[in-house]
């Protein structure tokens, strides 16, 4: 047994019918026990537009089978990416030739640049802030004394942050 990455995704079961979030192993990025979904990148990525398929079983149908009969029932998944982008899980690859949803790719750009934007934002907060605790003792200039100074005002700036990034605006810079 080795280490693999997770994808989650809903799919329907092709005996049973239902249509839960499944986990989907590939050993096709860094192997480290991530969980992945769509909107995430697999690293290290290829290029281009394409498919992996993978396997998974349903639990459901494990579970109703008589115990002599319990076998797991594999099942495949295809995983379209994009530059490794997953972009999205189905449980039939679409015909050779059908082009990508560039909407849902887009959509899917512009929320992970925002997320890098607020996790950026969030780490300048708290290094800035370090080094003002550091600095305590020293005089510090009224000037560049900006951000916040205690740390309940720390905390109230990154939900500040969080939530202007939820309304699409960018996160502020302290």
């Amino acid at each position: 047994m080795g280490l693999f990455d997770s994808i989650r995704a809903t799919l329907p079961c092709p005996v049973c019918g239902s249509s839960t979030e499944r986990e989907i192993q590939t050993k096709r990025g860094p192997c480290a026990m991530l969980s992945l979904e769509v909107g995430d990148t697999i690293e290290p990525f290829f290029y281009g537009d394409y498919w992996m398929e993978e396997d998974w079983h349903c639990e459901d149908c494990e579970e109703r089978a008589p115990e002599e009969e319990r076998s797991k029932r594999w099942h495949k998944a295809f995983i379209h990416c994009i530059n490794g982008l997953i972009v999205e899980v189905t449980s039939e690859k679409p015909p050779q030739g059908k082009l990508p949803d560039w909407d849902l790719i887009h959509k899917l750009s512009r929320d992970r640049r925002r997320f890098r934007q607020t996790v950026t934002g969030i780490r300048n907060s708290i290094l800035g802030f370090r080094e003002r605790m550091e600095a305590g003792e020293k005089e510090r200039s009224t000037f560049l004394d900006i951000g916040p100074k205690t740390v309940e005002e720390l905390l109230n700036k990154i939900v500040d942050d969080i939530e202007r990034v939820e309304r699409g605006e960018p996160p502020g810079l302290f």
